[in-house]
């Protein structure tokens, strides 16, 4: 059974884009047949993979043109990673279906036209699901996992982000954190790893 699994964030550059194609590279080694749908319109999941950012079909293409998600999908270097790619073209999506009936759903249906052929669909959202209507993703996701760097976390963030959550009709999977200090910070194991060795060498003895 196929598990969609948006990843989100509430600003840029605390590392979403690295964690979607880290965690798809780690199932795709786990022998799970993987899917990256990258939705943010700076296309860094698409180009991150080693594909283009000028392909002439896209996911504008599917949201905007109702293009079949099948045909834009990309293969990887990893003969199980697969990429639905995005390009700077997403920007105007917002805007061109605006007027549009059901344009909250053109997303949800795309993924329900693939799921069956994956064992998991990472959504590479934009900050916050700006594209298209996120409770509508929501609804179809079966979960969503928020990334947050270290370092720039405040509490006004953590309430906000609480709030977009909660409504939403999916399970909440929980908090990433990244660019996190293992070495000399506050949040170092490195003290605690000293003594387990100090014990073992006594132990030894």
């Amino acid at each position: 059974m196929t598990k969609i699994v948006s990843l989100a964030n509430q600003k840029g550059g605390v590392g979403k884009t690295t964690t979607a194609i880290n965690l798809g590279a780690s199932l795709g080694a786990c022998e799970r047949k993987v899917l990256i749908v990258d939705l943010d319109p700076q296309a860094n999941a698409t180009s991150g993979v080693g594909i283009s950012k000028t392909l002439d079909l896209t996911m504008y293409d599917v949201l905007v043109d109702g293009v079949p998600m099948r045909e834009i999908i990309q293969p990887t270097e990893l003969p199980t990673v697969f990429l639905a790619p995005s390009s700077v073209d997403l920007v105007g999506a917002e805007v061109e279906l605006r007027d549009s009936i059901g344009r909250e759903y053109h997303l949800r249906r795309a993924l329900e036209s693939i799921a069956g052929d994956y064992d998991y669909v990472l959504v590479d959202s934009p900050p916050f699901l700006a594209v298209g209507d996120a409770a509508a993703l929501a609804s179809k996701v079966d979960g969503v996992i928020v990334i947050m760097k270290m370092g720039e976390i405040t509490k006004t963030m953590l309430r906000d982000t609480a709030e977009f959550l909660e409504p939403l009709p999916c399970r909440k999977l929980g908090v990433v954190l990244t660019h996190l200090v293992t070495e000399g910070g506050p949040y170092s194991y490195h003290y605690y790893r000293e003594y387990g060795a100090k014990r073992a060498s006594a132990a030894v003895k």
